[in-house]
């Protein structure tokens, strides 16, 4: 084994997951993949999914903290087609998933067009949590997002949202020599179309009717679980996590 592989197999090894991941992991798919953090490259053990390796285990992680005795409702915003979904039933909660590529519809599964709907065939104020992991950059209108999920979250309830991260050494590098964000490169904007700085997220959250709790990047899951500077996390990781109490 050279240098290079023998640091990577020592900066993160899968038998560090929390229990909760762990548990999810035997259920379904992971793999060791490729994750950028302070504009290296290494490779770790991450769920096999779109989503940037240590976005979901973010997530997983946190949920564990808030989880109740009773079956929590969660509500999977631009969830896919089952991967997501997998996962957060296998963790123990209620899912309810929601996206456009949806084809077998049923009271579970529905779906969904962003950029075209003002409401959901669902009970509103019914969720204890909503998740809209790498989805608000991918819609026209961010702001109706975020009011059409506080529709259908209780009070008190959480939000998580994940974003690729325009503000990294990484995106900055890429604008500087292309000028596109990281993400939003001519390749991508089929699919990716809002690059959104975070304060623009926090915003539109404030004015949504959500407090800002905590702001996480992907990278730090497996490299640092020091998430106290923001400069840092900014600098960092290739995708933002935000954490949103519904007031």
């Amino acid at each position: 084994m050279n240098i290079i592989k023998r640091i990577e197999s020592l900066l993160f090894r899968p038998e560090l997951d929390s229990d909760i991941v762990r548990q999810t992991k035997a259920h379904v798919g992971h793999k060791r993949r490729a994750c950028h953090y302070r504009g290296f490259k290494s490779v770790v053990d991450s769920f096999v999914l779109a989503a940037a390796p240590g976005v979901v285990e973010t997530i997983l992680n946190d949920m564990s903290c808030v989880k109740k005795d009773r079956k929590m409702k969660l509500l999977n915003l631009g969830g896919g087609t089952g991967q997501l979904t997998s996962i957060f039933e296998h963790a123990g909660f209620d899912v309810t998933n929601t996206d456009i590529e949806i084809v077998n519809q049923d009271e579970k599964n529905i779906k969904v067009d962003f950029n075209n709907v003002d409401l959901l065939p669902l009970e509103e104020h019914s969720f204890d949590i909503a998740v809209c992991e790498e989805v608000i950059e991918h819609v026209e209108n961010p702001w109706a997002l975020l009011r059409l999920a506080r529709k259908y979250i209780k009070d008190d309830g959480l939000l998580y949202v994940t974003t690729p991260n325009i503000h990294s050494i990484r995106s900055k590098k890429c604008f500087a020599k292309t000028n596109r964000f990281k993400w939003f490169e001519e390749e991508n904007l089929s699919y990716h179309i809002n690059p959104l700085p975070f304060w623009e997220i926090e915003m539109i959250a404030e004015k949504g009717g959500y407090k800002l709790i905590w702001l996480k990047g992907s990278g730090d899951y497996f490299f640092s679980r020091d998430n106290g500077d923001q400069r840092r996390i900014l600098e960092n990781n290739d995708v933002l996590i935000f954490k949103f109490l519904t007031v």
